[in-house]
C-alpha cells in the first residue's frame, strides 16, 4: 500500500485594474446628457487570499493472481483554513464550511474507486463526495453529497477498449440549496448531478 500526503498553503493578492479617459469626446447632444467621464474596471478579487489544506492520495492493489487483482484509489482534499478579502485592507471572511459570496467552500470532497480486473474484463465501482456546507442565504444547512458510479469494460480486442457504464448509480437527487448565483433553482448544477441516473458506452480504439 502506497499513501502520500501534501500539505499545501497558499496567498494571493490581486489589485484594481482602472481605465480613465481624461479627454473623452463631448456626448451627442450635451449638455442635455452627461459625457463619460470614466470607465472603472474593478475586478472582484481585490484582497488576500490565504488557504491551508491536506491533500490525500491513496493507491492499494493486491497481488496479481491467474484469476483477478484487485485495487482501491482514493483523492480527497482537507481544507483547514480558508480566508479571504473582498478589498484591499478589508476584513477577512472565513467560508469553511460555508457558502460565500459566489460558492460554497468544502471543508472535505473526495473520489474513491475500487477495482476489479480478470483477464480482458475490469469492473470500477467509484464514489463522488462531498461534504455538507451552510447554505448561501446562512440558514440553510445543505447536506452533503455523494453519488456512486459503476463501469464495466473489456479489452479483448488488440487497441480497443469498450466501457458501459451507470453514473449517479442510486439516482440520487442533488441536495436543497437556496443559491441565487446561478439561474437553477433548488440546488447548485456545478457541484452536483441533476441529471439522476444515466447511461454510458464509450468505445476507444489506439492507432498506435
Amino acid at each position: 500500500m502506497f499513501t502520500w500526503l501534501s500539505f499545501r498553503s497558499a496567498r494571493t493578492s490581486e489589485v484594481a485594474q482602472f481605465s480613465v479617459g481624461a479627454n473623452i469626446d463631448v456626448c451627442l447632444n450635451y449638455p442635455n446628457f452627461d459625457p463619460i467621464a470614466f470607465i472603472d474596471g474593478t475586478t472582484e478579487n481585490l484582497g488576500e487570499l490565504h488557504t491551508r489544506g491536506i491533500d490525500l492520495s491513496a493507491i492499494w492493489r493486491s497481488a496479481a493472481t491467474s484469476y483477478s487483482r484487485f485495487g482501491v484509489v482514493m483523492e480527497g482534499t482537507y481544507v483547514t483554513k480558508y480566508r479571504y478579502q473582498r478589498e484591499i485592507n478589508g476584513p477577512f471572511f472565513n467560508p469553511l464550511g460555508a457558502y460565500s459570496d459566489n460558492a460554497p467552500v468544502f471543508r472535505w470532497q473526495h473520489v474513491l474507486s475500487a477495482n476489479w480486473n480478470m483477464g480482458d474484463w475490469g469492473v470500477t465501482l467509484a464514489q463522488r463526495y462531498k461534504s455538507g456546507y451552510t447554505d448561501q442565504d446562512g440558514v440553510n444547512k445543505v447536506r452533503s453529497y455523494s453519488i456512486f458510479d459503476a463501469s464495466v469494460s473489456w479489452t479483448g480486442i488488440k487497441n480497443l477498449t469498450l466501457t458501459a457504464g451507470i453514473n449517479n448509480l442510486l439516482d440520487d437527487d442533488p441536495p436543497l440549496s437556496g443559491q441565487v448565483t446561478t439561474f437553477q433553482r433548488g440546488y447548485d448544477p456545478r457541484f452536483t448531478d441533476p441529471i439522476g441516473r444515466s447511461f454510458m458506452f464509450r468505445a476507444a480504439y489506439k492507432f498506435f
